[in-house]
């Protein structure tokens, strides 16, 4: 069994290739750069490079090694991606800024691939094939998003890991009214980015109120008990949008030469997949804040 410490993320709520794979690999990383004294934004970069890379080989294949050198390079991303977050936590600069830049460099390395693969297609199917991209990485963001959402309120509550609490709504627009500088546009752009995930996760305004008034209280341990007992196999199926699986799934839809039909795969599947978990969330949602009442009440 590989150990908390080795993971660094929940291990109840991490696929079988983050964890035994990525994540021991990025946090031997993660070690290594806090020694050389590298901040976790230089991680981030390494990491859209080694996806720039892989968007190349993508766009090359129907050269039969591309695919897997693409794979290759992608799993490079995923485990640079983890590094940089593994980082800011050992040397204490996390922040819901370094978080947002994370976020950021997230899509921007899938996003090279979007655009890869329309560049290899624009030929045989025209241009409207970046329509399906477009429509494709705007489904990646808002499905990826929710996952996130879902992700760190369980890390949240059951854990007490509060930086990954996702802010009240309200809260954060109070916040960004107040802030000036540089600070104002990324909070904006944050708070935006927030309306998204309210938006698609299928997220209980009551619930993200509650953690926040709940935080300090003496119940706060049970509260947690009962949301891993209710939320947990409802976290585990919204991995079914992660970004390893479109690893899979662009990896293969190249190796079979049509890469087109990994949009499609974004467009139509995935989103289907969204609302699904969307709809079945507010059930879960539902017997938390019954649960909650019971252990507060």
């Amino acid at each position: 069994m590989v150990e908390l410490k080795a993971v660094w993320r929940t291990p109840e709520i991490e696929e079988y290739s983050n964890l035994y794979l990525v994540h021991p690999v990025s946090h031997l990383l993660a070690n290594l750069f806090a020694r050389w004294g590298w901040s976790p934004h230089s991680v981030s970069g390494l990491g859209m490079l080694s996806a720039f890379i892989a968007a190349g080989c993508y766009y090359q294949y129907q050269i039969t090694v591309m695919p897997f050198l693409g794979l290759l390079f992608m799993v490079g991303w995923h485990v640079f991606d983890g590094a940089d977050g593994q980082l800011a936590r050992l040397t204490g600069q996390t922040s819901e800024i370094g978080k947002l830049v994370d976020g950021l460099c997230d899509h921007i390395g899938f996003g090279m691939v979007y655009i890869a693969l329309a560049l290899s297609q624009q030929e045989i199917y025209g241009y409207w094939v970046w329509l399906l991209a477009v429509v494709a990485g705007i489904s990646h963001v808002v499905q990826a998003s929710a996952l996130e959402f879902h992700r760190d309120s369980y890390d949240c509550w059951v854990h007490q890991r509060f930086s990954k609490c996702v802010p009240c709504l309200d809260d954060f627009k109070r916040k960004t009214q107040s802030s000036k500088g540089v600070l104002r546009p990324l909070n904006t752009f944050h708070s935006w980015y927030l309306q998204l995930q309210y938006r698609f996760a299928g997220a209980d305004h009551s619930l993200l109120s509650n953690e926040q008034r709940l935080r300090a209280q003496p119940q706060r341990g049970k509260l947690g008990e009962n949301y891993k007992l209710i939320a947990l196999d409802s976290v585990r199926q919204w991995t079914l949008l992660s970004a390893n699986k479109r690893t899979v799934a662009v990896t293969l839809f190249c190796i079979v030469k049509f890469p087109i039909l990994f949009f499609l795969y974004e467009i139509v599947i995935l989103n289907i997949v969204l609302w699904w978990l969307r709809h079945k969330q507010h059930s879960v949602n539902s017997e938390l804040r019954r649960s909650m009442d019971r252990t507060t009440g």
